[in-house]
Order: structure tokens, then sequence, then C-alpha cells
């Protein structure tokens, strides 16, 4: 993904945020109303509506809302940094 952005609608969605966090278990989003319910009742584990972009969609489908873009997303203030400090 090249975006930031909140899972609104979807189904099964499977993302890869490994090129991002390290992390290399294939991470299971949640639209975000579910996200809420879920997290509301106790259910910790399926209330991540999150899309950072840097990851990859591996399965599934979804409709989300943009919420950054090239240098304001996560990734891209990330490699900002990292060229920031290798031209200093």
């Amino acid at each position: 993904m090249a975006v930031d952005a909140i899972l609104i609608e979807g189904n099964d969605l499977k993302c890869d945020e490994s090129s991002v966090s390290g992390e290399s278990d294939t991470l299971n989003k949640v639209p975000a109303k579910q996200a809420l319910e879920n997290a509301l009742s106790g259910d910790t584990q399926n209330c991540d509506p999150f899309i950072i972009s840097g990851s990859k969609v591996l399965d599934g489908v979804g409709r989300a809302l943009v919420t950054a873009v090239g240098t304001n997303s996560c990734y891209g203030r990330m490699m900002l940094c990292i060229s920031l400090r290798c031209s200093s």
C-alpha cells in the first residue's frame, strides 16, 4: 500500500507489514466498526483496522479511508528520516 488508511469495510483482509515493522506474521485487518465492537467486548486480538503504508495486502478485499500519503505517511516519514540522516 502506498498510503496509510483505516479499513472501513472488508472481508478477510490480510496484510504483511514486515517491511515497516519487521514483524513476519500475517496480520488480519478488520473494519473499524467491528474493531471497536471487538475492543469494547474485550477481544484485543481482532481490533486492528489500520493499514500502514509500505505493507502488502496478501488476501481479501476492502474499502478504506486514506489518512496520509507521500511524506505524510508512516513509510514516507521513515524514508524521509533515513534520507535526511544519510545526506548530513
